[in-house]
């Protein structure tokens, strides 16, 4: 009969030990450090004379890629992964009745409805990509608020 220097009690506690820092190792590999999703985010209100505007927002980035928002009552957009380096900012106005239902969420959030269409609209003007409206994109989350003038 072969001679064991450890009790079962023992054997056992050391497979949970192993399992447990194993399964610690795993999660650590799978969420990374502090749990970052590595988004970058831009966020903040669009308003013009300080009301909220009705519509959405896009960004254009120089190989022309584009991100958009709808934006929500309250002037709120939240833009996710939207090209880095300078951008060019587009707003246009919904059409009459066509209000957005859901900002974008990043992981976790619960949705954040919007209803849509109690905004003041935009002016034509911001329709255009050459409008003068500009931000610098840098990665992580940032708050970029826009004041439309009429």
């Amino acid at each position: 009969m072969p001679c064991s220097l450890a009790t079962p009690a023992a054997r056992t506690i050391t497979r949970a030990a192993v399992f447990f820092t194993l399964s610690a190792f795993l999660l650590t590999l799978t969420l990374g450090c502090g749990g970052k999703t590595g988004e970058t985010v831009v966020y903040g209100k669009v308003t013009l004379n300080g009301q909220a505007v009705d519509g959405s927002v896009t960004f254009i980035g120089s190989d022309k890629k584009e991100s958009a928002s709808p934006i929500a009552p309250d002037g709120k957009y939240r833009i996710i992964n939207p090209p880095l380096g300078a951008v060019r900012i587009v707003v246009k106005g919904n059409p009459k009745g066509a209000g957005m239902k859901e900002l974008p969420k990043g992981p976790g959030e619960a949705p954040n409805a919007t209803g849509g269409g109690s905004g003041v609209p935009p002016p034509k003007k911001y329709e255009n990509p050459e409008n003068g409206l500009t931000y610098e994109v840098k990665a992580g989350e940032q708050e970029h608020n826009i004041e439309l003038t009429p």
